[in-house]
């Protein structure tokens, strides 16, 4: 309903401001930056409304939004078709992040790359880190812009952003291995996505390709970059650990998650607590998002140090992890990233 009230005030703004008892007073030259700048208006907060759907679809996975799995089932098949991400895939493969958060090996959604997958020697001493990073800020900028735009579709193909097997991952959009036994809930997924590429082809049919990129592709693109910077910056800091074999539990992989205060109370809204509060939703999946606050008020006075939460400005907070949190040792029981220099900000404490 939100999402159609948006796409209603956008259609309307443009009238108004073509409306030449509007126009008539101002140059075109004015007119022309006042319509860019209600229709950045519009894709911002179109993106956020999508985003918002998204993370709803999230809730409806975990079965948090009602007592009922199928009611779930069916709001999450329709919101995240809508947004292009096959539901039940999406559903399996979320479980799997769950259950296996912070294994150095298991993790399916946040591995991170070892010296062996950089091909980086083990002698740090000798090691000239400029051979294996790019250091031109230009360089890692524009990286980190196709990441944040391109991540989620490519996560999705099962094509990874590092230089990690593919076999670690495989596509979300066709029954294979890692979905062996849900090959239903697939096909579900597929058809899902399918009937939307139709309902936008018509719609392209009907009011033209360039209203259908306004009203919903570019929003669309928006949204990917959000669901990215919200789950990366959840999952990645130099201080979350890794751990491998008997270090690994699913109390620490579920802790080894940062709260943030991603576009405070904006985000709050939008993202449904999921970036504030995401270290209870890693302990309590199945905890509605209106009750997170008030169990992290509580996981707090029981955590300690062990609650990890960043109040960094959002953007500066992306580009620290994305320049900070390179790779990780081969071995190792408990790890941290390191940088492009081979620099860890946190070391593993040693019995004395």
């Amino acid at each position: 309903m939100i999402c159609g009230i948006a796409v209603y005030i956008a259609a309307h703004m443009t009238d108004i401001a073509n409306d030449p008892s509007v126009s008539q007073y101002l140059p075109n030259s004015y007119m022309t930056v006042i319509r860019w700048g209600l229709w950045s208006l519009y894709f911002f907060f179109q993106s956020l409304i999508f985003t918002g759907m998204w993370f709803f679809g999230h809730e409806a996975i975990h079965n948090a939004i009602s007592r009922y799995r199928r009611v779930d089932d069916i709001l999450g098949f329709i919101l995240l078709s809508f947004l292009g991400t096959p539901y039940y895939s999406w559903q399996f493969s979320h479980s799997l992040h769950h259950a296996h958060r912070a294994h150095a090996e298991k993790e399916l959604a946040f591995v991170p790359e070892t010296r062996a997958s950089r091909g980086i020697a083990e002698d740090q001493e000798h090691v000239d880190y400029t051979d294996h990073f790019e250091d031109a800020p230009l360089y890692t900028l524009s990286m980190l812009i196709l990441r944040q735009f391109l991540g989620y579709p490519l996560f999705l193909l099962g094509v990874r952003t590092d230089n990690l097997s593919s076999t670690l991952v495989e596509p979300l959009l066709a029954p294979s291995s890692t979905f062996k036994n849900r090959y239903n809930g697939v096909i579900i997924s597929d058809i899902g996505l399918l009937v939307m590429g139709c309902l936008l082809f018509q719609a392209s049919q009907i009011y033209g390709m360039l209203d259908v990129l306004k009203y919903y592709g570019i929003p669309w693109i928006l949204c990917n970059n959000w669901i990215v910077l919200v789950t990366y910056l959840n999952h990645t800091a130099p201080n979350i650990p890794y751990y491998r074999g008997k270090a690994w539990s699913i109390p620490r992989g579920a802790l080894s998650t940062v709260d943030r205060d991603i576009f405070g109370g904006i985000g709050r809204f939008f993202f449904l607590n999921a970036a504030h509060f995401h270290v209870a939703h890693h302990l309590f999946p199945k905890m509605p998002w209106y009750h997170l606050p008030e169990a992290t008020k509580h996981l707090k006075a029981f955590l300690g140090d062990g609650y990890i939460y960043s109040d960094e400005p959002t953007f500066k907070a992306l580009w620290k992890s994305y320049t900070q949190c390179q790779f990780v040792d081969d071995e190792g029981d408990v790890v941290f990233y390191r940088n492009s220099r081979g620099e860890t900000a946190m070391r593993v404490a040693t019995e004395s």
